[in-house]
Parts: structure tokens; C-alpha cells; sequence
């Protein structure tokens, strides 16, 4: 497995310097970020380790104008062995463990500003831009990446699938931000057909997002309000359906001080009329500040209810940044299925610009 990472890395690394000229030319930027994640199930005495890959380009082309590639490579030890991950896949929160995907097209296309706007058109992914607001990224739980009654009932660009995106931002004022994507039915990692655009056949996907975040010193926190409407092909059906959700999600600080210490209020929501996950909460609180001003600390409680029963995922994690690495442990309770899991994660983050 870490052969294929580094094969990986090796790849991407290539395709990036094919297309970089030079790093001393203006309006260039290059990051790399890169994931390593260790699980252990303590009810199956099961161990894995993913890894996550990720490099981003992007470059000026002439005013309010750029051009942006991501590329994804990632690899799950068991899966790459035929082996079933450490935490079965559940209705909604399943395994914690990342697909494997070799040098996936992330987001390729071009932006551009015009007033209080911004537009891309290429391959995108909704990772990108929606559920990706700060404490909620902290916790490890996929569901915090998409709500289940959004992934359940809807095959969406979500990792490592991509694409082709018509994506737009409006900023009406500093706090207020309205986002809209639309895309294609059917997403993908097959670079052949990611730039498909068949509306008849793999239909429309429409995502859009209003938001207000008040300034970081205050009381008044982050607050999202998202809708999903979409009429997609189903490969498993065969045929399109349509489906429509709803989500709600509040960053709320509740204490601040003059030293950066900061307790944070977290809420989630969704409701979906026509999926087989219909409804999804969570409710949390994260803690800034607990050993020094750049460590965090998080309890999240996530539920939801699915047509074939409601499942709990009680989550505690602490991250810490060491320069360019962030170290994360944390622990998964599990109810729902036929038992309780719990499943331990390390994770480690490192980036470089």
C-alpha cells in the first residue's frame, strides 16, 4: 500500500510540474496536502490505515480570471487486499474509512470574477464548497463532509467523484454569501467521462447554499441554510429519480476571550421528502484554547432516521498543530446495525504551499 501512495504521489508530482512553468512567474500557486489516517475497531480487533493525497495548481490568467486543477489520489490498506473495512458500511455513517482512488480529477476549470460575483465552469466537487465551514470540519465523521439525507438520496460529485460544474458566488455584503452549483446527473473518477454533460439521460444535479458569518471576535456566529434539488440517473434503478433536501447548519460561539479561547455551539440538520434517510441531526460543542491557542477540542452527537432504522454516531476528537502537521485521535461510538462499534482513528494532516 505504501508503494502504490508513493507511485501515487510520484504521478501527480509529474503531471503538476508538466503544467507549472515556473513558480517564479506571478499569479502561480501550488499546495499539497497530505492525509494519513490509522483505524482500529475494538469490537472486531481490526486495524487499517488510508491515505490521502491531494495537490492543487492554480494560475492567473489575465484580470478577475484563473484556471484551477486539483488532483486526488488516495489508498485504504484492506481494500486494496480485498478486504472489508473495519467498520461495515452502515445506513449513513459508514466506516470512516476513504475509497481508494488514483489520481482523481478533483476540480479542473476556470473562475472568473465579475462584480460581486465569482464563476467556474469545469469538473468540481461539492466537497469544495459547501459543509466546509471550520468547526464543523473538524470532526471526523463523513457525515459532517455531506448529510446523510443528501448522500443517501443522491449521487452526488462527492470524494473522490467529480463532475462538470457550473459553479457561481454571490457576496451581497462581507457577511452575507449566497452559492449555487449545478451539475451533471452522474459523477465520476473516469477521466473519460467526467466532462460529461447529458442531461437527458444522466440528468441535473442543483445545490444551493445561503449564508451569514458575523466577524470572528463577536457573538454572532456562521449560520447556513442549503437546498438539494436533483433528477439524476440511478445506476442501481436504471432509470432517473428525483429527489429534493434541505439542511440547516449553525456555528454558534458561546464564550470568547481576549486570549483566542473559544467555546463554540455546533448544529446540524436535514430533512429529505423522497430519500431513504428522511431526517439527520446533530448537536455538539467545540473547545478552542485548551492546552495552547491552537488546539482544539470537540464532542459531536449525530443521528439519523432511515427507513430501515436510526442510527447514533457519538464522536470526541482533539487536534493539535505542530507547524505544517496537524495530529488528531479520535474515537467513534457506533449504535445502530446489528451492534455497537467502536472504532478508533489517528489522523495527520500535513500541507505545504
Amino acid at each position: 500500500m505504501f508503494r502504490k501512495s508513493i507511485k501515487a504521489l510520484v504521478a501527480t508530482l509529474l503531471v503538476v510540474t508538466t503544467i507549472v512553468p515556473s513558480r517564479a512567474q506571478t499569479g502561480i500557486e501550488v499546495g499539497i496536502n497530505y492525509t494519513t489516517e490509522f483505524f482500529y475497531g475494538f469490537a472486531e480487533n481490526k486495524a487499517n490505515w488510508a491515505n490521502i493525497l491531494d495537490v492543487d495548481f492554480s494560475r492567473t490568467l489575465w484580470q478577475g480570471g484563473s484556471v484551477r486543477l486539483n488532483l486526488l489520489s488516495s489508498d485504504n490498506l484492506r481494500a486494496s487486499r480485498g478486504k472489508e473495512p473495519i467498520a461495515p458500511d452502515l445506513e449513513i455513517f459508514s466506516g470512516i474509512e476513504e475509497e481508494s482512488a488514483s489520481l482523481s480529477m478533483f476540480i479542473f476549470g476556470i473562475s472568473q470574477h465579475i462584480g460581486i460575483s465569482d464563476v467556474f465552469l469545469g469538473v468540481r466537487n461539492v466537497n469544495e464548497d459547501y459543509f466546509d465551514t471550520p468547526w464543523n470540519s473538524l470532526f471526523t465523521s463523513p457525515s459532517n463532509g455531506l448529510y446523510p439525507c443528501i448522500s443517501e438520496g443522491y449521487p452526488l460529485a462527492d470524494a473522490p467523484r467529480a463532475a462538470l460544474c457550473l459553479h457561481s458566488e454571490m457576496r451581497f455584503s462581507p457577511r452575507w454569501l449566497y452559492k449555487s452549483s449545478l451539475y451533471n446527473g452522474v459523477a465520476t473518477g473516469d477521466w473519460l467521462k467526467v466532462f460529461n454533460f447529458r442531461p437527458r439521460k444522466q440528468g441535473i444535479l442543483a445545490i444551493s447554499e445561503l449564508s451569514y458569518t458575523g466577524r470572528e471576535d463577536s457573538y454572532v456566529g456562521s449560520y447556513h441554510l442549503g437546498t438539494v434539488f436533483g433528477d439524476c440517473y440511478d445506476e442501481e434503478r436504471g432509470e432517473k429519480v428525483k429527489n429534493d433536501s434541505f439542511w440547516l447548519l449553525v456555528e454558534q460561539p458561546l464564550y470568547l476571550s481576549r486570549s483566542g479561547r473559544t467555546l463554540q455551539l455546533l448544529l446540524q440538520g436535514g430533512y429529505s421528502t423522497t430519500g431513504t434517510c428522511r431526517g439527520y441531526f446533530g448537536a455538539g460543542a467545540v473547545w478552542r484554547g485548551l492546552l495552547h491557542s491552537d488546539d482544539y477540542i470537540g464532542l459531536l452527537a449525530q443521528r439519523t432516521f432511515h427507513k430501515q432504522g436510526d442510527e447514533t454516531d457519538w464522536e470526541l476528537t482533539y487536534a493539535m498543530r505542530f507547524g505544517a502537521a496537524q495530529v488528531q485521535p479520535a474515537l467513534h461510538l457506533l449504535f445502530g446495525g446489528d451492534k455497537t462499534r467502536a472504532i478508533g482513528v489517528l489522523k495527520v494532516v500535513m500541507e505545504f504551499d
